[in-house]
C-alpha cells in the first residue's frame, strides 16, 4: 500500500495573515491549529510558528503528534529532494 501525504509550505506572512489580515482566528494558538491542522501548513518561513508553537502545544490546542506529523512530512520531503 502506497500512502502519499502532501506537504504545504506557506509564504512568510501567510499564517500571521490568518489572524491579522483575514480575521479568521482571534488568538495565536487557534491560528496555529487552523494552519497546521485545518490548512495542512507544515512549514511557515515567517516567525509565527517559532514564536507561538510551544504555547499552542502547552495549552493543548495543538498536540505534539500534530507537530511530529508536520516534522515527518517536512523531513521526508527534504530527504527526497536530496
Amino acid at each position: 500500500m502506497c500512502v502519499y501525504s502532501e506537504q504545504v509550505i506557506s509564504d512568510c506572512g501567510a499564517v500571521d495573515g490568518i489572524q491579522h489580515s483575514h480575521n479568521y482566528t482571534h488568538n495565536f494558538s487557534s491560528t496555529i491549529r487552523a494552519a497546521l491542522n485545518g490548512g495542512g501548513v507544515d512549514v511557515n518561513c515567517g516567525q509565527f510558528y517559532p514564536l507561538h508553537m510551544c504555547d499552542a502545544v502547552s495549552a493543548g490546542v495543538v498536540s505534539q503528534s500534530d507537530v511530529d506529523r508536520a516534522a515527518r512530512r517536512y523531513w521526508r520531503t527534504m530527504f527526497r529532494l536530496g
